[in-house]
């Protein structure tokens, strides 16, 4: 078991996971995981068709899309504090300006050597190409649920008002393979005990996570 000294010490000698020379060494398997995932859905959904599961696994893999996304946003952008320095955008900044669309704050792309550049660009593409895989899975959902974009939106605003650096904490392995699914599922939870959207798409996650745990919903499972 490791003493606090050892402990510390390694704390203070790690780099800031803010930081887009760690955050892209790590994204493109990210990215590429996620596109593996996508085929097994999509495997899924044509071979069983629209079921509670598929939609909690494209929901899933839909929130840790943009939570990928935002990560990048965050590392490759910064803003003026009150002392006119440059800062990482927060969470919540970069979470107002890139998916819930609140915000004119100004956001700076920062100056990177050129080699860190084409890496940013590369990993740009990847996610772009990645956001046209989900496409038509969203299509097919939303043919059963009606339109998910404001669905998802207020999903992920509760994820992140109840995880403080989640932004970071996806390049915790646990995290991102095991916990986060808990989190999403709670935030769909919340977002249904606490009537934030009128949408179908919130019961019919919400109904099938919750059965797990409650036998009162596994009546409402279809």
């Amino acid at each position: 078991m490791k003493s606090y000294k050892e402990t510390k010490e390694e704390l203070l000698n790690q780099t800031d996971y803010r930081n887009f020379t760690y955050r892209m060494t790590r994204l493109p398997e990210m990215i590429e995981a996620q596109s593996k995932k996508l085929d097994d859905i999509l495997a899924q959904f044509k071979e069983e068709g629209f079921n509670h599961l598929s939609v909690v696994k494209l929901c899933r893999a839909f929130v840790r899309i943009d939570l990928i996304r935002l990560s990048l946003m965050q590392s490759t952008h910064g803003v003026l504090s009150e002392d006119k320095k440059v800062q990482y955008p927060s969470e919540f900044e970069v979470l107002e300006r890139f998916t819930l669309e609140k915000t004119d704050q100004d956001f700076y792309p920062l100056d990177f050597p050129k080699e860190l550049e084409d890496k940013n660009q590369e990993i740009r593409a990847q996610l772009i190409q990645l956001t046209k895989e989900l496409e038509p899975l969203l299509r097919l959902v939303e043919q059963n649920t009606g339109d998910m974009n404001e669905t998802l939106k207020v999903v992920i605003n509760q994820l992140q008002a109840s995880n403080n650096h989640v932004l970071s904490k996806i390049y915790d392995d646990v995290f991102y393979t095991t916990v986060l699914d808990y989190n999403i599922d709670n935030a769909f939870e919340t977002a249904w005990k606490n009537n934030l959207i009128q949408s179908p798409l919130v019961s019919f996650y919400s109904v099938f996570t919750l059965s797990f745990y409650d036998d009162m919903f596994k009546d409402q499972l279809v």
